[in-house]
């Protein structure tokens, strides 16, 4: 079974290639890969290793308006094994792990610098690092700031805590040079109790971003305000009614680099409408972060972010500091990052402790 999936596989990949040759398009591949070892400090708790990620980007140019891009993400060394000899019956064996998104599916119209058409499936063009998820090599941290704005949860709907991590529908993008400008927005099927590709209620998510691109002599300074607003529902479950939620965030940043110092932070406060019966929940998180890079060889840096998962309700703000330093094997390309996260927590219980996790990690772009 396996072998002839692997023969489907490869037969489809070599007529897509053959199709666009016949075009005469122009198909580049570029990708990222992450390892890192990882060791917490809380009790009962052992250092790992984990393949974080293998991205793999394929940008294949149809004309000289039209290009096709696609993105497939591979985290934590995905396996997959079922049992069962029952079709309609086999579920994956236990050892089965790790996860495959196609993060990026979408086609783009390019009718001027100032108007991209974008469609199909893609990050949302939210914040500073959404659209850098996975570029691992791009930046000195082991990974984008998750303890705050950056915040992912479990399920669907909290995929990304304060707004939408990926999209399926329309993307406008540009830039207006004259007035230093780049923008993005875009209208998707929003969050979802189900399927990404389906919608189960009659509203779409909105969202984007504006970026002022301003400097003063040589130091870049980029503020940029993103937004992002949807209804979606909440099935209903053994201990929660079916409700339909309304979530509205706003999103101010900053990104300033002088020469090789690189100076980031954003704001993220959201409200959430019919999220349970007390009505309205109100949220926000922070992250300021610095690095400089000597030599183009090492790069420290240090980043803070505060979380408040309910301003209504006191003493619950999470508290994270990442201090650490990257070594360059290549500018850029090829890094060893070493670093340890200082968590704790606005009051400690027996349950909320503060921790610190050590790590190191090797990053590579291709």
């Amino acid at each position: 079974m396996h072998r002839k999936i692997n023969i489907v596989f490869f037969v489809f990949l070599w007529a897509v290639v053959m199709a666009a040759t016949a075009h005469s398009a122009e198909w580049r591949w570029n990708g990222y890969f992450g390892a890192n070892y990882e060791d917490d400090s809380r009790q009962n708790q052992s250092g790992a290793f984990d393949s974080f990620v293998l991205t793999m980007i394929s940008n294949v140019k149809i004309d000289e308006k039209l290009r096709l891009v696609g993105q497939i993400d591979w985290e934590h060394a995905p396996y997959f094994e079922v049992q069962g000899s029952d079709p309609s019956n086999r579920t994956l064996v236990n050892r089965s792990s790790g996860e495959v998104t196609l993060s990026n599916a979408y086609g783009e119209y390019k009718a001027a610098d100032y108007l991209k058409i974008r469609a199909g499936k893609f990050f949302a063009p939210i914040g500073i690092y959404n659209l850098l998820f996975y570029a691992l090599p791009t930046y000195p941290f082991m990974k984008i700031p998750r303890a705050s704005v950056y915040l992912k949860g479990s399920t669907s709907q909290t995929d990304a805590t304060f707004f939408q991590r990926y999209a399926q529908g329309v993307w406008l993008a540009g830039d207006v040079p004259a007035a230093l400008l780049s923008y993005d927005v875009y209208v998707s099927n929003g969050k979802n109790s189900t399927a990404d590709h389906k919608d189960d209620n009659t509203s779409k998510g909105v969202g984007g971003k504006l970026q002022l691109n301003a400097s003063i002599g040589d130091i870049a300074i980029k503020p940029l305000v993103s937004y992002y607003r949807d209804k979606y529902f909440e099935g209903q479950t053994a201990t929660i009614p079916g409700r339909e939620k309304e979530q509205k965030t706003i999103m101010p940043g900053i990104d300033i680099t002088a020469g090789d110092l690189v100076v980031r932070g954003e704001y993220a406060f959201s409200d959430i409408k019919n999220n349970s019966a007390t009505g309205t929940q109100k949220l926000s998180a922070y992250y300021a972060e610095a690095y400089y890079t000597i030599l183009e060889k090492y790069t420290p840096y240090a980043r803070y972010e505060v979380s408040d998962p309910n301003k209504d309700v006191a003493d619950d703000k999470e508290m994270e500091t990442t201090i650490g330093v990257s070594y360059h094997i290549v500018p850029w390309v090829a890094q060893i990052k070493a670093q340890v996260r200082f968590h704790d927590f606005e009051k400690n219980t027996t349950a909320n402790q503060a921790y610190n996790i050590y790590g190191v990690g090797l990053a590579l772009g291709f």
